[in-house]
């Protein structure tokens, strides 16, 4: 059994769900255990994360030239046996197995290599957060305020062993609020539907965002938006005078932050409605020519065969914080399957595989 193999499954048997703050500070306090805590703990609003560097920070600054970047938390278990992880075949079933411990054993058992190697080739940071199923924010989120990051971000949270990821939805939130005039259902001359007032402003937000014959097409990615949540209280028999409405919005490269937030607001303002922009994470996109990419994808098809390709996924991750202060990001990681469901997995050949190619990527 590997090394990654089996620091994976100690990290796994400690149930780090993100709310956990206890359990989550266990597995950072364990990984720096097994560095010869060579790292540093630090926390933003009580969310600890850990930092593990092969250079001094305070003489050659918070910035590497590579970053190995994970997270150990991980959702809430769905059956009870998820933190007691399975062998069988050539899968390793547990939570968190696929998101992302497994990912996480392989960035510390590289990081491991380079403190014992002594290698001072390029400047390498390990940052491990414990948040990023909780939007990352006090997490990455802060360290990269704080001046932390790379011209290089690793991270093993997204595609699977063939397919690399270079870009990722930007997110927008709003919360709307939707007021006119109550009366009863059966006159309702007599009033205006704060509901279906809403609904406008949804309908209008929506065929401006969407690109409707792109979306139908079976391999889309296109910006989208969607009702998420709404609310009113009122009876069944009254129309409504206030209504509440959440929408969610996840875009691509095709739009920017602040012509997504105006388009936003002039619907707002002609249909009359109130928004309020509650979440607001940016998109990753790097240009698949650029140099770093294309040194990556020559050395993963090295590595790992010529059906290696580039990808781009509709969600989001912690590398859109890295993403916005000009790093390169690089998602890849073993394959899994049913990630956040009953029987999560990870494909363990795929783990060392990776290792040796972060391995490579980190020292050329």
């Amino acid at each position: 059994m590997s090394s990654i193999l089996i620091l994976a499954l100690d990290l796994i048997r400690i149930p780090s769900v993100s709310f956990d703050l206890t359990a989550c500070r266990h597995v950072l306090d364990y990984i720096n255990a097994y560095l010869d805590h060579k790292g540093q703990i630090i926390e933003y609003n009580d969310k600890p994360s850990l930092i593990v560097a092969n250079y001094d920070t305070t003489i050659h600054g918070k910035r590497a030239d590579v970053v190995l970047n994970g997270h150990i938390d991980v959702v809430p278990p769905t059956q009870e046996w998820q933190f007691d992880p399975k062998i069988v075949w050539d899968k390793l079933y547990a939570r968190g197995a696929g998101d992302m411990k497994a990912g996480v054993a392989i960035l510390v058992e590289l990081m491991k290599k380079i403190l014992t190697d002594w290698f001072f080739g390029k400047k390498v940071l390990l940052m491990i957060t414990s948040d990023e199923e909780v939007w990352g924010f006090d997490g990455v989120g802060k360290l990269v305020e704080d001046g932390r990051g790379g011209d290089l971000v690793l991270i093993p949270d997204s595609g699977d062993l063939y397919r690399f990821v270079i870009a990722e939805k930007g997110i927008l939130t709003i919360n709307v609020q939707a007021n006119w005039f109550a009366c009863h259902s059966s006159r309702p001359r007599l009033g205006d539907n704060a509901i279906t007032k809403a609904y406008r402003f949804f309908e209008a937000l929506k065929n401006d965002i969407v690109d409707m014959e792109k979306l139908v097409a079976p391999d889309y990615r296109w910006s989208t938006c969607e009702v998420t949540m709404v609310s009113w209280w009122k009876a069944m028999n009254t129309i409504p005078d206030s209504c509440a409405m959440t929408i969610n919005i996840r875009h691509t490269e095709d739009w920017s932050r602040d012509t997504l937030i105006q388009t936003v607001k002039n619907h707002a303002d002609r249909i009359g409605v109130s928004v309020d922009v509650s979440l607001y994470g940016p998109l990753l996109y790097t240009n698949p020519t650029h140099s770093l990419i294309q040194n990556y994808h020559t050395l993963a098809r090295n590595h790992l065969g010529e059906q290696v390709v580039q990808w781009q996924e509709h969600g989001a991750s912690d590398g859109r914080f890295f993403a916005e202060r000009w790093s390169v990001v690089i998602l890849h990681r073993p394959t899994c399957a049913n990630i956040h469901g009953n029987d999560e997995c990870v494909q363990i050949s795929d783990m060392e595989k990776l290792f040796f190619l972060y391995d490579e990527v980190v020292r050329s």
